[in-house]
């Protein structure tokens, strides 16, 4: 823009000398280029830019040689700079400095006129001055004005976007909402399917009917049915069946045979009609009669007018509970984890008591007598361990006691019930964490008391619990056996332990208690009061960092390569939790990365996959290039099978997701240093079947066939007519397949057939 007002300045005066006004403008808004940013510097800078303009303006207008009778449209070689300072505040958003600027260049203009005299007149007075000065002044105005609105519109339209969890929020919300308002507030696909049997059944005749949904891998769940008898359905849609039909046409059909496998034969009318959502088939009704001739097009007709509304809800209830499902899924499994590795091992030491019994009743009538007793006194452990574990149940954080109340309460009943007398130390602030982190350390504190009490062997049992949000530190401790083995492994419950630690983003320690017992404690966040507390538990004699493990003579050595502060700090507390480990550096980058490795040479490399200088990947081909002997572990959070195909080109040791636990990444550290060139990774086996696996279009049977009629040159007609099909039937499977194989016609479908493999090439012709 300098250069181009040079230019029209010299145009205007013909005079070289008046150049020194745009080696001003370069002076005066050099400071706002140099610091942009700067609170100060870069806003004065810009008014000193429109001030030496609005002189600069004036002066050439004055001495300008163009205009001819119009005085004083030299300003306009000068004013197209006004564009620069004003284009500058609107890309920053600072609109009301720009307006400010206008107002200082305006002010500048008019008092240089009033105090220029040009031709023995004021230039102020000269009307092609004020022109040119008010047409400069109004364009930047006006696309000052246009650049805030444009800004504004875009704030808006991206208010109007809302975030992922913020849309989950509002429609989850909307969908209870209209869940309450619907008859019998249910959203249950079975509830749904038997209304609609009931319905269909008042305008038609069935014998026996059923609402069939579709479960995946082309097969279908029978969602309800009526009838005197149970029946089984026909439920594979690659079968040659009225239901495939259907289903494939998404229109309704009838039949003069039974969909069922289990019936026993006669006259039957049968129809299917599909339950349509949109363009989505999300189900079948199938009514049959045993009467031939039973459903006429009249009923047809009264039975598709009450399905289409149904199609609707029923998809509304599936999709429901898909919803539920995948909500709770977690929580079954947790439970499952529990129920198996509690009331399961116990159920089958009653059983094993039960066959000892057997085994003396005939033979020793006291040992028979003894085996029971022992076995009643099993069976009454039994029960009060699943009464416990109802009541950890049904123990939730109470909002108006909290968390320490809650825990406090869990640890008595418990403690009461195993004969351990409680030493409870309870610090919680009238502040409140997070309702899903006070539960997740709410079932912690329930594990880690049920351990005491019933692995332990222990007399005391002290809990603390510390709640300054957002820190928290809960610990359980106990006076009994200890653990002989303390990694967060399946035993005692510790690693459902550890997934609900990690889940609240908190640290799970597990360590020996002096003179005996073990110690369990999960901190959340950080705060200053830590340590304190940990200067505290020192002054009581617990030694947090006490191992029974002896120290190694040489130590593996760590290198931790990631961009995360808190992610490098958590991977160091793991590897100094285990002796073997030592981490001698850490690196944020790749080039960082790689030139510590040079220079420290470590055992193991822990290489984040994404750094803001580059890939890990290539970082990691780096180092096998200069050392075939050193691990390298990949921690990644994309941990797709690209990037763990990509980790094992690269020639990584080890591939490790970061929703991992700490230990996972631990032992790939002890495998990558014990076998630097063998792979591992937890998911390898199934990638390698994902990527085996036939990467064409699967085909069903019946498109199997489709595509080998239509390699014969078969019409639509003469398909349906093999295939004992109607047309649309038909028509409806060559668009599939057609869809499959991403072809227009016949000819692009089977030539794309044999180019995948799908049809065996014909016979050359032979002379």
């Amino acid at each position: 823009m300098l250069a181009l007002v040079a230019i029209l300045t010299l145009f205007a005066t013909r005079d070289v000398a008046q150049l020194w006004w745009i080696a001003l403008l370069a002076v005066a808004g050099l400071p706002s280029l140099l610091a942009p940013q700067h609170r100060l510097i870069g806003p004065l800078s810009r008014v000193a830019e429109v001030v030496v303009l609005g002189l600069a303006a004036s002066h050439v207008a004055a001495v300008a040689a163009i205009g001819g009778t119009v005085d004083g449209l030299g300003a306009s070689a000068m004013l197209p700079y006004l564009a620069v300072p004003v284009t500058v505040t609107a890309l920053r958003r600072r609109f009301s400095e720009g307006a400010a600027l206008l107002a200082v260049t305006a002010a500048t203009l008019l008092v240089s006129g009033a105090l220029t005299t040009v031709g023995g007149g004021l230039q102020l007075g000269q009307p092609g001055y004020l022109a040119v000065c008010a047409q400069w002044l109004i364009l930047a105005a006006l696309g000052l004005y246009a650049a805030g609105t444009l800004h504004r519109v875009m704030a808006v339209r991206g208010e109007g976007k809302p975030q992922p969890y913020a849309e989950a929020t509002r429609l989850l919300t909307q969908l209870r909402t209209v869940a309450r308002q619907l008859p019998g507030a249910t959203l249950d696909p079975g509830g749904i399917s038997e209304h609609l049997l009931e319905e269909l059944r008042t305008v038609a005749r069935a014998d026996r009917g059923a609402v069939l949904s579709a479960s995946g891998g082309g097969r279908l769940v029978v969602l309800a049915q009526a009838g005197v008898d149970r029946v089984d359905w026909e439920t594979t849609l690659d079968a040659d069946s009225a239901i495939a039909d259907a289903w494939a046409s998404q229109q309704a059909t009838t039949a003069a045979r039974s969909q069922s496998r289990s019936h026993r034969g006669g006259e039957v009318s049968a129809l299917i009609v599909p339950l349509v959502a949109g363009v989505r088939t999300v189900g079948l009704v199938v009514l049959e009669a045993d009467a031939a001739h039973a459903y006429p097009p009249p009923v047809v007709s009264r039975v598709t007018a009450l399905t289409r509304p149904a199609a609707l809800r029923l998809e509304a209830a599936l999709l429901f509970d898909e919803v539920r499902s995948l909500a709770t899924n977690e929580e079954r499994q947790r439970l499952a984890r529990e129920i198996h590795d509690g009331v399961a091992q116990e159920l089958v030491m009653v059983g094993y008591g039960i066959d000892n019994a057997m085994a003396t009743v005939f033979d020793d009538a006291d040992e028979t007598a003894e085996a029971l007793r022992t076995l009643r006194g099993e069976v009454t452990r039994v029960i009060q361990e699943l009464r416990l574990s109802l009541f950890e149940l049904r123990s939730e954080v109470d909002r108006q006691g909290g968390l320490a109340a809650a825990i406090a309460e869990y640890a008595r009943t418990v403690g009461a019930s195993g004969g351990l007398r409680v030493h409870l130390s309870l610090d919680e602030s009238t502040a409140r964490l997070p309702a899903a982190t006070e539960a997740e350390l709410l079932r912690i504190a329930q594990e880690a008391v049920t351990n005491a009490r019933k692995h332990a062997g222990a007399a005391n049992l002290w809990v603390t619990c510390e709640v300054d949000p957002p820190y928290a530190q809960i610990e359980v401790s106990d006076d009994g056996q200890g653990m002989a083995d303390q990694r967060p492994d399946g035993r005692y419950g510790l690693a459902i332990m550890a997934e609900r630690a990690e889940r609240i983003r908190g640290r799970l320690e597990i360590r020996p208690r002096q003179p005996s017992g073990t110690t369990v404690a999960v901190v959340v966040g950080t705060t200053s009061r830590r340590d304190n507390v940990r200067a505290a538990q020192h002054q009581k004699g617990s030694n947090p960092r006490m191992t029974t493990s002896p120290i190694p003579a040489t130590r593996t050595k760590v290198l931790l390569v990631d961009d995360h502060d808190l992610i490098r700090k958590g991977l160091r507390h793991a590897f100094e939790r285990d002796r073997q480990f030592e981490v001698v550096g850490e690196a944020a980058t790749a080039a960082e990365g790689v030139r510590q490795a040079g220079a420290l040479q470590p055992d193991v490399v822990i290489m984040d996959l994404r750094l803001p200088d580059g890939s890990g990947l290539e970082a990691t081909r780096a180092l096998r290039k200069s050392s075939a002997s050193m691990g390298i572990v990949v921690l990644t959070m994309y941990a797709g099978d690209d990037q763990l195909f990509g980790a094992l080109e690269a020639g990584a040791s080890a591939f490790v997701p970061k929703t991992a636990p700490a230990d996972e990444v631990v032992a790939a550290a002890r495998h990558a240093a014990s076998s630097p060139s063998a792979f591992t990774a937890a998911d390898l086996a199934e990638a390698m079947k994902r990527r085996l696996a036939p990467s064409g279009p699967q085909l069903s049977p019946r498109e199997g066939q489709v595509l080998r009629l239509l390699a014969d040159g078969m019409s639509v007609a003469g398909i349906a007519k093999q295939l004992f099909v109607s047309e649309s039937t038909a028509k409806t499977h060559i668009s599939k397949l057609y869809e499959k194989l991403g072809a227009a016609n016949r000819a692009q479908a089977l030539m794309t057939a044999l180019r995948l493999g799908l049809l065996e090439a014909p016979d050359a012709p032979k002379f």
